[in-house]
Order: structure tokens, then C-alpha cells, then sequence
């Protein structure tokens, strides 16, 4: 399972000492491993470079815990979530395209355990509707201090960059619940977005739009609403993107 987030406003290490403090204000703690690369050259992969593991004691104000020389991309986070209390999260950038690494920032991930969500058809197991609670209430309280122009909950699905949805704005489908900043599209294109989710679990705030679907217990039967939804969100982040091109 996968919390991603993505900023274009800011640099994308303080996106990831951002969402680092809302888990450690949350009551997460860091497991004492990080990993981190010698280098601060632009990449598409976190793993473009040889990884050297870190020793990370806390989770607040991360950064003064790595030598300046390093580059931090990835921490291991215990407690993150009551659901799987013997596992660790990692928080982590994602990839983008390697075209696209002077256009767009990383993304940053939580990735926490889904295997209450990997099930046969039929009936999910009891405990997914809880869990699914729990994960929406971390995903809530960390975009609400983050701040991200936008952010998604996925299982077995990675977040796309601005540019990645531009080039495919189909794969905004996989998208069934996230988050959307005013600030990152503007008022028109939230209202398009509320519009095309019609009839799913929505929530307005003074920042933006949660469109709920699998993780309100909609589950499969809003599957093609949700699809919709997320086409919906695609293009509008593929139109700020193709507004963000040089000329």
C-alpha cells in the first residue's frame, strides 16, 4: 500500500521532512535506519546512485541528522500505523521519468503494509474496513500538514508526476482516492474533479478535494466512478503540467 504526495511549490526534501514530522507528531518513531546517496545530481531513481545506510534517531527535523554531503532518500518509520504494529513503513521518493527530472519534483511515499487489501473476490476481510479508516485518517493528517498540490492512496501503484500524466492521462483510472489542492489547479478544475465523482465519498476544505472510493468502502461496485474520477484528476494535472513547459 502506498501514500503519495507530490509538491511543485517547494523543494522536494522539505516535502519529506514534512511528511516525516506529521507521522513522528502522530506518535511514529524512527527505527534508526535510513539510507541515503553521496550525491545532490538530479535523478530520476532514488536508486540511480550507490545507497549508504544512515543512522536516523528521530524524525523531526531529519535532515540535521545527515551530513550535508548526503543526500537522504528513504527512512524507516515504526508505528506509523496501529493496524500492523510489528511491521515498519518506509518513506521514500518515487521515481519519475528520466525526461522528466528538469520539469518535475519527486514524489514522496509512505509504504506500509496492503496485504489486508490483496484478497480474492468476494467478501474482503473483516478487518479491511477498519484498516481503511486508519489509512485514510493518516493520509488526511498528512496531507493536511504537508500540503501537497495533490496525493492518492494506492495499492500496488505507484504516484505519477505532473509530466507522467501528461504524457498518459488514461492512467489517472488506477486513481481512486486522493487528494487535490486549489492552489495546484485552481477552483474551475476542482469543481470539473468534483463533478466527475459524483455520487463518491467527497470532502471540501478550505486546501482542496478528497475524492474517497475503494477506502470508503465503495469498494468494486463504484469501480468505473472511481475511474472517472481519476481520468478527471489526470487531466487537470496534465494541463498545469502542460502550462509549466518552457516555450
Amino acid at each position: 500500500m502506498e501514500l503519495g504526495f507530490y509538491a511543485a511549490d517547494r523543494r522536494e526534501d522539505d516535502l519529506l521532512q514534512a511528511v516525516l514530522g506529521c507521522l513522528s507528531a502522530r506518535g511514529a518513531r524512527a527505527t534508526g535506519r535510513g539510507y541515503a546517496i553521496e550525491s545532490w545530481v538530479p535523478f530520476a531513481g532514488p536508486t540511480d546512485f550507490d545507497r549508504s545506510a544512515v543512522v536516523i534517531d528521530r524524525l523531526a527535523g531529519v535532515a540535521d541528522a545527515v551530513p550535508s554531503r548526503q543526500r537522504l532518500v528513504e527512512v524507516e518509520v515504526a508505528a506509523a500505523f496501529r493496524y500492523d504494529p510489528g511491521s515498519f513503513a518506509r518513506v521514500t521518493y518515487l521515481s519519475i521519468d528520466r525526461e522528466d527530472v528538469s520539469l518535475d519534483n519527486h514524489p514522496v511515499a509512505i509504504w506500509a503494509s496492503g496485504e489486508v487489501f490483496s484478497h480474492p473476490p468476494g467478501e474482503p476481510p473483516p478487518r479491511q474496513a477498519a484498516v481503511a479508516a486508519e489509512v485514510v485518517e493518516v493520509f488526511t493528517a498528512v496531507v493536511e500538514a504537508a500540503s501537497p498540490g495533490y496525493a492518492a492512496i494506492t495499492v500496488d501503484w505507484p504516484l505519477e508526476s505532473p509530466h507522467g500524466f501528461a504524457r498518459d492521462p488514461t492512467s489517472g483510472a488506477a486513481y481512486h482516492d486522493f487528494f487535490v489542492g486549489c492552489s495546484y489547479v485552481g477552483e474551475a478544475a476542482l469543481s470539473r474533479i468534483e463533478a466527475a465523482a459524483a455520487g463518491l465519498t467527497l470532502r471540501r476544505t478550505a486546501a482542496g478535494l478528497f475524492v474517497l472510493s475503494y477506502f470508503a468502502g465503495s469498494g468494486d461496485e463504484d469501480r468505473e466512478r472511481a475511474g472517472t474520477a481519476g481520468e478527471a484528476l489526470a487531466r487537470e494535472i496534465a494541463a498545469v503540467a502542460a502550462g509549466s513547459m518552457p516555450a
